[in-house]
């Protein structure tokens, strides 16, 4: 992972902390498309789909993860 995506992982993150979800999203959309397929920011995705209550897209976007790397505990809870 390129620093550029760590940081734009890290300004999503800051944006969620003040409930930006949106803003965090796209910040994330970014950061996929620097990386290409990453399970770590697909499941940021899934994060910010579900605190938009957008629970559909979020439990595609943790299956999306989980299959990428199925290592990931968090992805697992908040998938379930």
């Amino acid at each position: 992972m390129s620093t550029y995506t760590e940081q734009l992982i890290t300004l999503a993150a800051d944006e969620c902390g003040q409930g930006r979800f949106d803003a965090a999203t796209q910040l994330l959309r970014l950061a996929l498309g620097q990386s290409g397929r990453d399970a770590f920011v697909l499941y940021g995705l899934g994060h910010m789909a579900y605190q938009q209550q957008n629970f559909a897209e979020a439990v595609r976007l943790f299956d999306q993860s989980i299959a990428m790397d199925a290592t990931n505990p968090k992805a697992h809870i908040d998938r379930g």
